[in-house]
């Protein structure tokens, strides 16, 4: 079996977007705890 450069191209991506997505909240919910403890 190949695997053409495009294929790989689209599961890395496909990947780094799951990964950022996952990352996004945790990073809001880090700020506003921060943020929350900065206002008590």
């Amino acid at each position: 079996m190949r695997i053409g450069t495009r294929d790989v191209i689209i599961q890395l991506s496909e990947t780094s977007n799951v990964r950022v997505e996952e990352k996004k909240p945790a990073s809001v919910e880090s700020v506003s705890s921060t943020s929350d403890l900065k206002n008590a």
